[in-house]
């Protein structure tokens, strides 16, 4: 199922940003920021009691000219103040239910842009860290057990190595010449591909792949999910930062926050939408 949703957002977002696929990101995050709004917005129409909202929006209104107009009047001012905050309520109630249903399809979106534009591949001569978390039924498998298979042009600088507290088990690898390299991690019997890029310039990647029936495999759409029956629960790979970061967000989807914004109150009275 997870895998599917993958496939298809990322077949939309391919289609969508080919046109401005050679531009610089502040291009991209503009072209994914515009449907984000669009869908956002008609969403929140569709869900929300938009006769209800425009009602208290108006009561708040005449109850804040109320405490202007008789300012002087503190039994009046008080009394305003009062329906302000019952009105507020009454306006929260009616908003919170389709701001928690139209984020759904705008936090798609920002994971869209999180897998394409948040990390870059690594450069020639950098090293870094291979883990894979395993199972806690394939705990008692020895750790001589789990081994990599690497391509030429990365090269293995420490052997397996656990981590009892987090049931991973982690190697460091040092890229030694540019390309896009398919890792084989061999647990047991059983074999696991990672996909490694030694390439500054890409920035479509994935740290971490989860099995299929995991949904934390919607987190991850750049590279296909491991197979359900895996005795690995993920693997990852750490990546340097594209970009800057705040809060585990790129700059990227920040950007894409701010614009959803902008484009969320240029296009609401097109779209006929009242928050």
């Amino acid at each position: 199922m997870w895998p599917a949703v993958n496939q298809a957002l990322n077949a939309m977002v391919d289609v969508w940003l080919w046109p401005v696929q050679s531009l610089d990101a502040i291009w991209q995050i503009i072209a994914l920021a515009l449907p984000a709004t669009v869908i956002a917005l008609l969403v929140f129409r569709l869900v929300s009691n938009q006769e209800g909202i425009r009602e208290q929006k108006d009561k708040i209104k005449a109850y804040l000219l109320e405490m202007l107009l008789y300012k002087d009047d503190l039994r009046v001012t008080m009394s305003a103040q009062h329906h302000i905050l019952g009105h507020s309520l009454r306006y929260m109630g009616y908003a919170l239910l389709p701001m928690a249903v139209m984020l759904l399809p705008f936090i798609l979106i920002m994971v869209q842009l999180e897998s394409r534009l948040a990390f870059q591949g690594l450069d020639p001569g950098d090293t870094t860290i291979l883990a894979v978390t395993v199972d806690a039924q394939q705990q008692r498998v020895k750790q001589t057990d789990y081994r990599l298979e690497l391509p030429v042009g990365l090269a293995q600088e420490t052997p397996a190595m656990r981590v009892p507290a987090t049931g991973e088990v982690v190697w460091r690898i040092r890229a030694e010449s540019p390309g896009d390299y398919t890792v084989t991690i061999l647990a047991g019997e059983r074999t696991v591909k990672k996909r490694m890029v030694v390439d500054a310039q890409q920035t479509h990647l994935a740290t971490s792949v989860y099995r299929a029936d995991d949904f934390r495999t919607l987190g991850f759409p750049a590279e296909p999910a491991l197979a359900a029956d895996q005795p690995l629960i993920d693997v990852s790979v750490q990546y340097p930062r594209a970009r800057g970061e705040f809060i585990g967000l790129s700059s990227a989807s920040w950007l894409l926050f701010l614009f959803s914004i902008i484009f969320g109150f240029a296009l609401r009275g097109v779209l006929g939408v009242t928050f």
